[in-house]
């Protein structure tokens, strides 16, 4: 039986309920390594629509590190590099236990690639859709820091795929809005990939966490209230795993080379616009801010407008 039970319709409203519970009087505190935190043992979150996955929340807006962390995964690496230049303070340890490698060469096996394989002969009842993340090697690492998620499981029923995340610990501040983009869009790209509609996502964490040191952005983001209810545009039904390599090959120049290269026009406009809100960081990184707005106008989809206004430079950096 689970302590907190969350079913909603946007990663917003999920966040509000989480952190609301953590912050209440009485919630049971713990110390752990990173310090002392409000926890809760047995939380399920249920997200009917899992493209309402996106932050729109002033005090919580993520989507950029968010994205790069669902590339990283799809890199199939875990090279520090990657995440390092969306996230300067990402953890050391944590870099180190990256779920490429686990996702797409786990002991010389792609788990995603078995799994597209299986729902791909029409196996609409399998239970056996499992990607395994935490492994026996990871109890007595010291070296880096074990994976929070234990394992993901992908459900076809009726035509949709429903996925199920199991963790073993989640930082509600920093972990859960990553968490659930990232696997959310996994999902999607396996649907995507097998011909399946886009079904539910479950999320039980053993341990949801509140560090005290984040409690005061905590208290802000509860402070705005709820938000309006938005949901990511469909992926594209079709060529997803094209677009992938070629998300990631522009993502590479961008990163490295400051340069977009040519191929970004041969996408669909899907992932053009999240290439484009890539390339945004990568002007705003460079302080190339004289060509942010052209670059921006770029973008087909309203919905991502919030987006673009979260990495608009503020007056302050220009200076």
């Amino acid at each position: 039986m689970c302590a907190l039970k969350i079913e909603d319709k946007t990663l917003d409203n999920v966040m509000m309920s989480v952190l609301t519970d953590l912050l209440a009087p009485g919630t049971n505190r713990v110390r752990s390594g990173q310090g002392p935190n409000a926890e809760r043992r047995g939380v399920l979150i249920e997200l009917a629509d899992p493209k309402a996955r996106v932050s729109f929340a002033l005090a919580k807006g993520v989507f950029i590190s968010a994205l790069a962390e669902f590339l990283w995964y799809m890199t199939g690496q875990s090279s520090p590099d990657f995440m390092k230049y969306y996230l300067p303070k990402y953890p050391p340890k944590a870099l180190a236990s990256g779920y490429g490698p686990r996702l797409f060469d786990q002991r010389g096996i792609s788990q995603v690639d078995q799994i597209i394989s299986k729902l791909k002969k029409g196996e609409s009842d399998t239970r056996r859709g499992v990607v395994q993340i935490y492994n026996a090697e990871d109890f007595n690492a010291d070296d880096y820091q074990p994976p929070c998620t234990l394992n993901f499981q992908f459900i076809p029923r009726e035509g949709a795929l429903h996925m199920a995340t199991t963790m073993r610990s989640n930082d509600a501040w920093l972990g859960l809005p990553h968490d659930v983009f990232a696997f959310t869009m996994l999902q999607e790209y396996i649907a995507s990939r097998v011909g399946l509609e886009l079904g539910s996502y479950q999320h039980f964490v053993t341990c949801m966490h509140l560090y005290e040191k984040d409690m005061e952005g905590a208290r802000a983001y509860v402070a705005e209230r709820f938000q309006d209810v938005r949901s990511m545009p469909s992926m594209p039904k079709a060529g997803s795993d094209d677009a992938v390599r070629t998300v990631l090959h522009c993502e590479e120049q961008l990163r490295i080379e400051g340069k977009m290269p040519s191929v970004y026009e041969t996408l669909d406009p899907y992932w053009r616009d999240l290439v484009t809100l890539l390339d945004l960081h990568n002007l705003k990184h460079r302080r190339r801010f004289e060509v942010f707005d052209n670059v921006a106008a770029r973008i087909s989809n309203d919905f991502f407008g919030p987006v673009v206004a979260k990495i608009r430079p503020k007056m302050k950096e220009k200076s």
